[in-house]
């Protein structure tokens, strides 16, 4: 279980810290709000259920969300990036999965990152 608090390191903005403020099930929520805007990260595990095409899957998601507030300036906005590992219920190893592709995504000082923002392919 994660604990009360999780942090996150933001570009231009610094090192903030978000309170747990929901908890049910399997799912959490934790926010930091600030004078013109908000960190929010969502923790959550599903299961997808089997079809005829497809077995039943475990869906473990992280999302986190920037939204920065209006000001004369600028309009309210969004920004949101998320990971989501599925895998078999009997399967524990998916995170091998998430690590290597996290770690491809920020090698060489996040370039995979902006390459990706940029429309690369």
């Amino acid at each position: 279980m994660f604990g009360d608090t999780v942090s996150f390191a933001l570009a231009g903005i610094g090192s903030l810290t978000l309170n747990k403020v929901n908890q049910d099930n399997y799912t959490a929520e934790y926010l930091c709000k600030q004078s013109t805007f908000e960190v929010r990260c969502r923790v959550r595990h599903t299961k997808v259920k089997a079809t005829a095409s497809q077995k039943e899957m475990d869906r473990h998601n992280v999302e986190l969300v920037l939204k920065t507030y209006a000001t004369a300036e600028v309009e309210e906005h969004d920004q949101k990036v998320y990971v989501v590992i599925e895998n078999r219920p009997w399967y524990n190893g998916a995170y091998i999965l998430a690590d290597a592709l996290c770690d491809w995504l920020i090698a060489s000082t996040d370039a995979n990152l902006i390459k990706l923002h940029g429309w690369e392919s």
